[in-house]
């Protein structure tokens, strides 16, 4: 995936269901344990940690601070985990979708493979183009916007 170009984030080490209830120091630890993780296998520092269900309170940003880290969220929430038609999900996202917008997958709902069968060329239909996170925050010239 690092070769492919794609950024890798952290989405923690357990994805608990009571994870925004953890202490800071147990959030520091998880996210801490998976950069380690991750850096090993991809050679490269995590920029980003996305918290599970995109929960972000004080013991988050308490356990995130310091460790030169950005918290991601999304803009374009697809619902794609509802197991609906991949049609009725890539709708949903292209009602939506003007530029600069981070869009929530998941690679584990059931359609996900056909949801970005359409959705891709959809976006490109637009006159739009995927990027990395990296690079739509950093707002190089490739960014997600109109070409």
């Amino acid at each position: 995936m690092v070769t492919d170009g794609h950024s890798i984030g952290n989405h923690s080490h357990s994805h608990s269901n009571f994870f925004p209830l953890f202490s800071t120091a147990r959030i520091r630890n998880e996210i801490q344990e998976t950069n380690c993780i991750l850096e090993k296998i991809s050679g490269r520092p995590v920029r980003f940690f996305r918290p599970p269900f995109g929960v972000t309170n004080p013991n988050i940003a308490g356990g995130i601070n310091g460790l030169g880290m950005e918290v991601a969220g999304w803009s374009i929430r697809s619902f794609d985990t509802r197991n609906e038609p991949a049609e009725k999900v890539v709708q949903r996202i292209m009602k939506k979708i003007g530029g600069g917008q981070v869009i929530l997958l998941h690679e584990t709902s059931a359609h996900i493979l056909e949801i970005l069968q359409e959705l891709l060329p959809a976006i490109g239909r637009q006159g739009l183009s995927c990027v990395t996170l990296d690079k739509l925050l950093d707002g190089t010239p490739d960014s997600l916007h109109d070409r």
